[in-house]
């Protein structure tokens, strides 16, 4: 978008600043008329007690307890979060009557009115687990996930079951920690596009089930880690039946269970790049290709030898070279 300034008796052509929603408070905007409330669900950290909402753009805040509804939002109007949150706790689930959309920085979450700039999730284990999970959630374009440092399971369940949800936000983070994004988007059966994975780092099931049961889902993120963790990748592909090609999966050395069941039941997948040269960890690919298209092309590394069947190369594929 562009906008004409005119001075001097000349007109000038100057792109307009696109709106920064890494300096707006965790925004629910209604879809629908609804109410909006946050609820408990689950194990892990210790649940806060109430949160902050303000309907007037942050003029006012009114503190909401758990389980307590918003008076009725109408659909375009929105309705702006905060909380300052401890180590151990977790933010809870966020419940609505009607279909929204997220935006805004989700930090304000955890540091209040503080939000700004905060990048890092360490110590909050759980913080942010199951925060959708379940909920009539549509959309995230301008949603900003910020923390380059991770915490244990904080983003675990975020939107599970979000069977609405059509976009992921960014993950920007580099080096992953123990079960962060596991579940993450298990079920998100809209969803038809992953969000980019750049992390070199990982952790033990970092992304175990991360994309299970997307049905929609037609692209699969590049993986760039080359050294893997215990369960990594763990059923991260599981059922995602439109899937019809795996990501590269570069690392030359598999550890334990890093690939299990990881495109099981992917009914459609005909393509899969392994370039592992010892595949001897224990269960580093159980079960990995059961339910896989009955014909595709396997390539692997020279000198690589695998078995056929669920744990292996699938019967009835071409290998490569």
């Amino acid at each position: 978008m562009y906008q004409y300034v005119l001075g001097g008796g000349s007109i000038f052509y100057n792109p307009l600043e696109k709106h920064d929603y890494s300096k707006d408070y965790f925004t629910i905007v209604a879809l629908e008329d609804g109410q909006f409330k946050f609820i408990v669900e689950g194990c892990g950290g210790t649940p806060v007690d109430s949160h902050y909402y303000s309907i007037d753009n942050g003029q006012t805040w009114t503190e909401l307890p758990i389980g307590t509804d918003t008076p009725t939002i109408s659909a375009g109007n929105k309705i702006l979060w905060k909380n300052n949150m401890s180590t151990g706790e977790m933010a809870g689930t966020v419940s609505s009557t009607g279909i929204f959309e997220a935006q805004g920085n989700v930090m304000s979450l955890v540091y209040g009115d503080n939000f700004a700039n905060q990048t890092s999730l360490e110590g909050y284990n759980f913080a942010l687990r199951q925060l959708f999970s379940n909920s009539n959630i549509k959309k995230t374009n301008n949603l900003l996930l910020p923390a380059t440092t991770l915490a244990q399971f904080c983003y675990q369940y975020m939107f599970r079951g979000c069977t609405n949800l059509t976009t992921a936000p960014e993950l920007p983070a580099t080096t992953l920690n123990t079960n962060c994004y596991a579940f993450m988007f298990e079920g998100c059966t809209s969803l038809t596009t992953a969000p980019e994975l750049p992390a070199t780092t990982l952790a033990d099931s970092c992304y175990a089930y991360m994309f299970n049961g997307c049905t929609s889902l037609t692209t699969a993120p590049v993986l760039p880690a080359t050294t893997l963790a215990s369960g990594c990748y763990s059923y991260m592909f599981g059922a995602c039946t439109s899937l019809t090609t795996a990501p590269v999966l570069s690392a030359t050395t598999l550890v334990n269970t890093c690939y299990s069941r990881m495109f099981t039941g992917c009914t459609s997948l005909n393509s899969i790049t392994c370039l592992a040269t010892n595949i001897s960890a224990n269960s580093c690919t159980s079960e990995w290709v059961s339910g896989v298209a009955a014909t595709g092309t396997f390539t692997k590394a020279v000198g690589t030898n695998w078995t056929t069947g669920t744990s292996g190369i699938p019967n009835g594929w071409t290998v490569k070279p």
